[in-house]
């Protein structure tokens, strides 16, 4: 999720009538709603700013973020088993920082799925 700052709240409203009969309902939206026009946008430089303000402690994580993210899904991949290791340790690390879980861990090698 990414939450939109309370100064731009006013920006992100919703106007909703629940039937003809009943009077208009203003909502402020909280987060990002997936689906508008800014929301990738808004999404790579969450992860770019992500990489601006930790990266210089997980430099593996901050390149990789850098090159190997499409979308909402990170590809990559490393030479040995011990890089890609480090690699998921350093994004867990980076991610968490800064309040964001990463799930749906896929990888070609069965002693890394078990941890």
């Amino acid at each position: 999720m990414i939450f939109i700052d309370e100064s731009q709240r006013d920006i992100w409203r919703i106007v909703w009538k629940e039937s003809f009969d009943d009077s208009i309902k203003t909502y402020k939206m909280n987060r990002v709603v997936y689906g508008t026009t800014c929301a990738s946008y808004l999404a790579r430089r969450v992860l770019k700013q992500l990489v601006m303000d930790d990266g210089h402690s997980y430099p593996l994580a901050a390149s990789t973020v850098g090159s190997d993210m499409y979308m909402n899904g990170l590809i990559s991949g490393a030479a040995d088993i011990y890089s890609v290791k480090q690699l998921k340790e350093q994004l867990i690390a980076l991610f968490r920082r800064r309040g964001i879980q990463l799930h749906k861990w896929s990888f070609n090698c069965i002693e890394l799925l078990a941890n």
